[in-house]
């Protein structure tokens, strides 16, 4: 996991510290409780990618961005079979021009799908991290925006993925409330 830590901060969020004290109190195990935060926090982050940002929409990639990904698309399809064997020069043109669309289409943060698919979550006693590993070079910059780039000259915005939005909180909630009633009457 990358050497970037930061605290997710939530309204609401207090009710489901208070519960990992109350277990810790009592001497419980709160591995298992982190596992079920760490799964809802998986689907969370999942969730933001399909939405392209929550609460906020991220912005939408640049022309320039959306022309390369096009030709990147169209420079693939031309070594498909299908392209290859297609009959005629309309015929590639159309092959291309869908190739383009679709990868100008896809979602922000997913044309290969990489970071999604690499997010991991750890768990330990009293903890929950959730972040991608470093092998993933794009992740932070993707997270908190910055200069990228040969000779850090393109400045990419923000478009943070790893956010609690307070429409989830109460997910969260759920899972410690519900956890810590379903330990604590099993006593």
């Amino acid at each position: 996991m990358a050497e970037i830590e930061f605290k997710i901060e939530a309204k609401g969020i207090e009710k489901v510290e208070r519960a990992i004290r109350i277990l810790d109190n009592l001497g419980l195990d709160t591995k298992p409780l982190m596992q079920k935060l760490g799964e809802d926090m998986r689907g969370i982050v999942d969730r933001n990618f399909e939405a392209e940002g929550r609460p906020n929409r991220w912005k939408p990639r640049s022309p320039i961005t959306n022309m390369i990904y096009g030709l990147a698309a169209m420079k693939r399809e031309r070594q498909t079979k299908r392209y290859q064997n297609a009959k005629g020069a309309a015929a590639k043109a159309k092959i291309l021009g869908k190739a383009a669309l679709k990868a100008r289409r896809n979602l922000i943060l997913s044309l290969s799908g990489d970071l999604k698919k690499k997010i991991t979550v750890e768990t330990q006693v009293n903890q929950v991290k959730i972040g991608a590993p470093e092998s993933v070079k794009y992740a932070r910059i993707h997270q908190f925006g910055g200069m990228a780039g040969r000779g850090r000259k393109v400045r990419i915005v923000a478009r943070p993925y790893l956010v609690v939005p307070d429409s989830e909180v109460g997910l969260l909630q759920d899972t410690a409330l519900g956890y810590v009633k379903r330990t604590v009457l099993r006593i």
